[in-house]
């Protein structure tokens, strides 16, 4: 059968018209995904930086006149390789040397419960005596700090960037004190500065209908630093994310 020269031409211009737009097509997208990259990667280079200029705060005497009280209700909770107590200590110790006043509770609250024939529910009430002590014998903190660790695994609390491992921290705000308003306003503006630090380290705040005895004073801060099953190595680089992001919080109160 003979061939239609015409036809038989324009089919395989068709053909390679088709051929060459999908290659252009291809390495567009290629150009464009190399730009994206080289973009994300310029980003995290910048945070990087970014908070490596800042981590020089954590080994200065900023010189400032605060105090911080740091406990925790559940002293009991661990993380991988430590527990919530070793995180206070080491969160005090980078506090200190940007010039605050530091007091982490030492107290024994399970041995207290014990000896007043108090069950795990009855943790805050325990803590809230605790509280209420050095607050009489203070006079008072410019940031009181509830320091937890999730229940839940690394899948949820675990943050890998630029070569390095965090743990996540979320902001839990007790529904029913009366200082609702103000807890939540200092939660918000901590998560948003730790993630300004690096970004999705925090996980938010998180709300519920219970009082955490943040009714008891001004400025109180419940903060689950990780979980289960986070290294202490992973806890410590969060913690200095969050000793930076204190001390912002508290300058600007000034």
């Amino acid at each position: 059968m003979r061939r239609n020269s015409g036809f038989y031409i324009l089919g395989k211009f068709l053909i390679f018209s088709v051929c060459l737009f999908a290659l252009n097509m291809c390495v567009t997208n290629l150009l464009n995904n190399n730009v994206r990259v080289d973009a994300l990667e310029k980003q995290d280079s910048k945070v990087v930086s970014d908070l490596e200029s800042q981590m020089v705060k954590l080994n200065q005497n900023q010189g400032v006149n605060k105090s911080i009280y740091i406990y925790s209700t559940h002293q009991q909770e661990k993380y991988a390789d430590q527990g919530v107590f070793e995180g206070s200590k080491y969160l005090a110790e980078k506090l200190r040397t940007m010039g605050y006043n530091v007091i982490v509770e030492e107290s024994n609250f399970e041995n207290y419960a014990a000896a007043n024939g108090m069950q795990y529910d009855e943790f805050y009430q325990v803590s809230n005596t605790f509280l209420t002590e050095a607050l009489v014998n203070n006079g008072g903190f410019d940031l009181v700090i509830d320091f937890h660790r999730d229940s839940v695994g690394a899948n949820v609390t675990r943050l890998l960037a630029n070569d390095k491992a965090y743990a996540k921290m979320m902001f839990v705000i007790g529904g029913l004190s009366e200082k609702v308003e103000a807890v939540r306003g200092a939660s918000q503006a901590l998560s948003a500065l730790i993630d300004s630090y690096m970004p999705g380290i925090s996980r938010g705040t998180f709300e519920r209908e219970a009082y955490y005895n943040q009714y008891v004073t001004d400025h109180m801060l419940l903060i689950e630093v990780g979980g289960v099953e986070n290294s202490f190595t992973e806890v410590k680089n969060s913690l200095d994310v969050l000793a930076l992001s204190i001390h912002d919080y508290l300058e600007a109160q000034q």
